[in-house]
């Protein structure tokens, strides 16, 4: 009984339940310290039902596989029953503050809402454990402030379809963000830093340091909770028929509505830009779900990424300039190319907008 490979949302049609398929469901996890570890191992050495490397454990009329994996403090967890009789099992075993959600397989995944919560879900949790396990540390928060923005825009469009169990998500995605946001912006500053060849202010490299250390602090703290609890609200709600139809649909929509509100833009109220840009994110969201599923927007989603990284870099350039004991010269080279930015921005053809049908 050996999962195969890595994780991949499966499509059998063999069975319509999650995780009743021939392939088992895993669930692979790994701890913050030894001793959490050692103390889940022994637990696993006492039950009666062990086979080598494997243990066996049972939860009522269901048993949870226990495997070590070659990395250190790392343990996966699968079954050949049910999604939900091994995900109620890892719970009971683990808290989830004590542990990164390294990986998981759902053997049998059909609906398409169904198939997208999880992926995202998926995208979060590797992104978040290579935080922590790699040495390439803002490239990698890069990468995970990018997948929960997705995430968080899922969502949004799942409460807007009528699914209500999502909404204490939302409310824990934006906190999670929150953590990140201040470690990103001192990220930009340091990048501008080098690219106009100029000396960081005293101090700001120990306050990067800093931030760094209590974003991660504050990831540890909430993110693995948040996977757990999603992929328990994942595999018990669904979106009626429709979905992608229904997707379209708001995307069309929302496309009307971004022309007209990129129309009236003030490049010079950040509040607004700052509004502006998120909407752009969800809208290329969508857009890339939509491309998944057969519809033609590779066009759209790139003029759409274009505006979004002006108005990006527009913001994080007002910000740069305006910081204190910045030499002239480097305020000066900042704020022209900001000029040269918003005159670019303005120039940006929108007209395929107006011609797509997401």
């Amino acid at each position: 009984m050996s999962p195969k490979g890595r994780i991949c949302f499966g499509t059998s049609t063999r069975t319509p339940y999650l995780g009743m398929n021939d392939q088992p469901s895993s669930i692979t996890i790994l701890f913050h310290d030894s001793e959490n570890y050692r103390r889940l191992i022994s637990i696993a050495n006492r039950n009666q039902k062990n086979h080598g490397e494997e243990f066996e454990l049972t939860f009522g009329t269901s048993s949870v596989f226990l495997r070590r994996t070659a990395n250190p403090k790392e343990i996966m967890l699968y079954t050949q029953t049910s999604w939900t009789s091994l995900l109620f099992g890892t719970m009971l075993l683990i808290d989830p503050k004590q542990v990164l959600l390294t990986d998981f397989y759902i053997a049998s995944v059909q609906d398409p809402f169904t198939l997208e919560f999880i992926r995202c879900i998926h995208e979060c949790a590797i992104a978040c454990a290579d935080c922590f396990t790699t040495t390439d540390g803002p490239e990698k928060f890069h990468r995970f402030r990018l997948s929960l923005r997705a995430y968080r825009s899922f969502l949004g469009i799942a409460r807007k379809f009528g699914v209500k169990e999502v909404k204490p998500l939302r409310s824990r995605c934006r906190l999670l963000s929150k953590s990140g946001n201040a470690l990103r912006d001192n990220d930009v500053r340091l990048a501008y830093f080098a690219k106009f060849e100029a000396t960081p202010a005293p101090g700001l490299l120990d306050e990067n340091a800093l931030l760094r250390d209590g974003a991660l602090d504050g990831l540890v703290e909430s993110a693995s909770a948040l996977w757990f609890e999603s992929l328990r609200i994942a595999t018990q709600v669904q979106v009626a028929f429709g979905f992608i139809k229904k997707l379209r649909q708001t995307c069309r929509k929302e496309n009307k509505r971004i022309i007209t509100r990129w129309t009236d833009l003030d490049l010079h109220d950040d509040d607004e830009v700052h509004a502006f840009r998120i909407r752009l994110k969800k809208h290329s969201y969508a857009l890339n779900v939509l491309k998944t599923h057969g519809s033609s927007t590779e066009s759209l989603i790139k003029s759409v990424k274009a505006v979004q990284s002006r108005l990006g870099d527009i913001r994080d350039l007002r910000r740069f300039y305006v910081l204190p004991g910045l030499d002239c010269e480097t305020r000066y080279r900042a704020v022209s190319r900001l000029s040269s930015l918003e005159r670019e921005v303005r120039t940006l053809r929108i007209e395929e907008w107006k011609k797509s049908k997401p």
